[in-house]
């Protein structure tokens, strides 16, 4: 029996720290290279906008959302830049439908080998 228990220990142990390193390797917070991200409420949507100064590696954007500033959910996706231009400026929209005070947005940059960040987060108060 104990035989069983330190070999679940051990199990254990080596999964979190794979897990870890894997989190590690993939994640990478606040070291996007953005400039001018904001967010702006127009009057039924919120505006979000933000230029990007390394066009390097970026596949794909995903603009995240959050009611409390901890559990976020993706509101839509935003291609890359395209190597053939030389537009460095993104943006979207989201409509306002939610019955809370303050909304919070994020930028999560998905680069082309599957590595991602986030941005700062931004809240906007909403007013109804």
């Amino acid at each position: 029996m104990k035989k069983y228990r330190v070999l679940r220990f051990v199990f254990l142990f080596v999964f979190i720290i794979f897990s870890v390193l894997l989190k590690a390797q993939n994640v990478s917070e606040f070291k996007m290279n953005l400039s001018n991200f904001e967010v702006i409420r127009s009057v039924d949507k919120v505006n979000i906008n933000w230029k990007i100064n390394d066009r390097s590696s970026s596949n794909y954007f995903e603009v995240e959302k959050s009611n409390d500033g901890k559990n976020f959910k993706t509101v839509a996706y935003v291609l890359g830049p395209d190597p053939r231009k030389t537009n460095n400026d993104f943006g979207c929209f989201d409509k306002i439908n939610s019955a809370s005070k303050r909304l919070y947005y994020r930028l999560k940059k998905v680069d082309a080998n599957g590595t991602f960040e986030f941005s700062e987060i931004k809240m906007i108060a909403i007013n109804k």
